[in-house]
């Protein structure tokens, strides 16, 4: 499982905190337990201050979110994205997920549109009217919440999109997939749109290069893709750009942020052995992408 050559602690530390994570994920419990337990978590989406963190770093190359419409891939724990779209002035929202990760209770959600009021007024009528379950409140905010991935995507005409984003979400998105939907966000993206994503490069494990120890034939499985919890498709930035690049849109990176160390070549799979310096310094970039030509796909 391991690729060999490492130092013997570091080896077993690694293996073990792999290989722990596995068995766990492989046992009959939803993702709200682990979630509740802090393992295999995605991230702070369901915080407010960090959602509106991201979502004002992602418009900023969009001017504003005023009568857009706007889909969210990976929305993660909530819809605090939506909620806030809304207010912003957004058109509609489309949250897209591969399952229902999203938290139920409507509470929490009414009580972070409280802490909202005061800067954005036009939520007030979210807590007068009192919606009673989560879809109540997407109805709402005229915002819906796919989650079926690839295949929900695929379902969404063309041309609807204004503004796309997400926040460390297509280095989740399975390898033999990947182009295919980078094919559809180019499908549904209008041709004036914009799309704005942060793609981090590192591992999910331990934010450094325990992902690129294993071949492609163990880490693209099935079983070990859609299970282990911490799958990433280890697309490097290079690569990223040559297949946004090919599937029809213009690029710039805004913004890399350089990993702290770089990896002795031999703690690395042989595949990996020989990637670029270039890609292996970088721990994250943000891309903002525009269609070429409408005509081409």
């Amino acid at each position: 499982m391991c690729a060999s050559r490492f130092s013997t602690s570091a080896i077993f530390s690694t293996c073990f905190d792999n290989v722990l994570k596995l068995v766990l994920s492989r046992l009959p419990l939803n993702y709200a337990f682990w979630s509740r337990l802090g393992l295999f978590k995605h991230g702070d989406s369901n915080k407010i201050g960090y959602i509106s963190g991201v979502l004002r770093k992602h418009i900023s190359f969009s001017e504003s979110l005023e009568g857009k419409e706007v889909l969210e891939l990976g929305p993660g724990d909530g819809i605090l994205s939506a909620i806030l779209a809304f207010a912003m002035g957004a058109k509609s929202t489309t949250l897209l997920d591969v399952n229902s990760y999203a938290e139920k209770n409507i509470k929490k959600y009414l009580e972070e549109i409280k802490r909202l009021e005061e800067e954005f007024p036009v939520l007030k009528i979210i807590n007068e009217k009192g919606p009673n379950d989560m879809e109540d409140l997407l109805k709402l905010i005229n915002a819906k919440y796919l989650t079926e991935g690839l295949n929900s995507l695929k379902s969404i005409e063309s041309n609807q999109f204004d503004f796309i984003f997400s926040q460390a979400v297509l280095e989740h998105i399975r390898k033999k997939e990947f182009k295919e939907t980078i094919l559809e966000i180019n499908r549904v993206l209008k041709p004036s749109g914009v799309m704005s994503h942060l793609v981090d490069f590192k591992d999910h494990l331990g934010g450094s290069f325990n992902n690129l120890r294993f071949s492609n034939n163990f880490w693209e499985k099935d079983w070990f893709a859609y299970q282990s919890g911490f799958y990433t498709n280890r697309i490097q930035l290079s690569e990223l750009r040559n297949i946004l690049e090919e599937v029809g849109f213009d690029n710039e990176v805004k913004e890399i942020k350089k990993r702290d160390m770089m990896p002795n070549s031999e703690i690395l799979h042989q595949e990996f052995s020989k990637l670029d310096k270039s890609d292996l310094e970088v721990g994250s970039a943000h891309i903002i992408s525009r269609r070429k030509n409408i005509n081409k796909i």
